[in-house]
């Protein structure tokens, strides 16, 4: 019994792989930091940085004559409840920001290696930050909770923003340096690199102006308003946001230029070169008549004559 017609065509059909249309493909490269190192480096990392700073400069430009520099928070500035007139320029850029750098933490944990628990870790904590940045600029610019019971959840957004992006910088460059001296655990968290430790002091006062309002009030009404009036920029918010933003803008392009410098790490060529050397072992040598391995070289044994038995 002959076979139906296009029964054969059919099976071939099943045999080949179904790929993924050219969207997908490409959309999955992305997120997987599949991305040219010049493209990265060149145009979406300086894009992305630039568009958040230009965005901040325009929104503080076009805000009310009557508020000052201390005004200027970053919720403030991209509300349209408060800033009317120019939070459109800070809420595309905190969206432009996840955007652009969508590959940079796959990106940055497939250039720099190390540890690949932490590196999962960082990568993820990396894209949450992102997130939430987005989701800070979309929920002050289209439904401020301004004066209402959901200021918790922009109080959380921001948290997560600011404390995933350190977090996830700090646990991609701790996995990198896993090989640089004796292992300690937490190493990431507790001797981060220069540029994420300068970040830490303004997170911790944020965090002690926001977070802590009910539960610990001294913290912001005693200790910051004990300062002189001398420093009275030093003193607001706006600086402190200032300076975080500015240390993570920094932290990102250190680690760019960490992961496209070769040999940029003296700690860890330093630690490689101090490890116990091996003893060599064995010569193998190769038969060239017959193309294969005969052992190690050993002296030839002598065979008597018959002579001699």
């Amino acid at each position: 019994m002959g076979r139906m017609p296009g029964q054969f065509r059919r099976s071939n059909r099943r045999d080949v792989p179904r790929q993924a249309p050219w969207g997908g493909r490409t959309i999955r490269a992305i997120w997987n930091g599949q991305v040219p190192t010049p493209l990265m480096v060149a145009v979406l990392v300086p894009a992305a940085c630039s568009t958040f700073l230009l965005g901040i400069v325009l929104a503080a430009a076009c805000r009310p004559r009557w508020a000052d520099l201390n005004w200027c928070v970053l919720s403030r500035l991209c509300s349209s409840r408060h800033n009317p007139h120019g939070y459109g320029y800070l809420t595309l850029g905190m969206i432009a920001l996840p955007v652009l750098l969508a590959p940079a933490p796959a990106w940055l944990t497939r250039r720099l290696g190390g540890c690949p628990t932490l590196s999962r870790w960082g990568r993820f904590t990396m894209r949450l930050g992102l997130a939430a940045t987005a989701g800070v600029g979309l929920e002050r610019a289209w439904c401020p909770t301004h004066w209402t019971p959901l200021e918790s959840l922009h109080l959380l957004l921001a948290g997560l923003a600011f404390a995933g992006l350190w977090l996830g910088m700090a646990m991609i460059s701790g996995a990198a340096d896993a090989g640089a001296g004796p292992r300690v655990r937490w190493r990431w968290l507790i001797q981060p690199r220069w540029y994420l430790a300068g970040s830490i002091l303004p997170i911790l006062v944020l965090f002690g102006s926001y977070l802590p309002v009910v539960m610990v009030p001294w913290m912001h009404a005693g200790v910051i308003a004990a300062w002189p009036p001398s420093l009275g920029f030093v003193r607001s918010v706006s600086f402190w946001q200032a300076y975080l933003v500015g240390g993570l803008v920094l932290s990102l392009l250190a680690l760019t230029i960490r992961a496209i410098v070769p040999n940029a790490e003296p700690r860890v060529i330093a630690a490689r070169t101090a490890l116990p050397t091996r003893k060599p072992g064995p010569r193998w040598y190769t038969d060239r008549q017959h193309g294969r391995s005969r052992g190690p070289r050993m002296r030839p044994r002598h065979v008597p004559a018959r002579s001699e038995r």
